[in-house]
């Protein structure tokens, strides 16, 4: 049992029980922005730090992340109970 303790304390294990606890007690919507929104973030940190470059593609890809994650986080809420006729 030490080694699956020891398991949950890498990386992996971290960023596994961080989405478990989101999914159970955060707001779904902004955990699905963060979880596209990661990726984008580690490119500009590669350009900002020199290891890669800025392209038109880069900025296209931003530009459709953010602007389904504003989509996301602005748009109209449903609710879950059936309406009665």
């Amino acid at each position: 049992m030490v080694r699956g303790a020891a398991a949950g304390r890498r990386p992996t294990g971290v960023a596994f029980t961080a989405w478990d606890h989101g999914t159970k007690h955060g707001r779904l919507a902004l955990l699905g922005v963060l979880s596209y929104g990661t990726p984008l973030m580690a490119r500009l940190l590669l350009v900002w730090f020199g290891f890669a470059t800025l392209t038109w593609t880069l900025a296209g890809a931003a530009a459709l992340i953010i602007g389904g994650a504003t989509l996301a986080m602005t748009g109209r809420r449903t609710s879950a109970r059936p309406q009665s006729a």
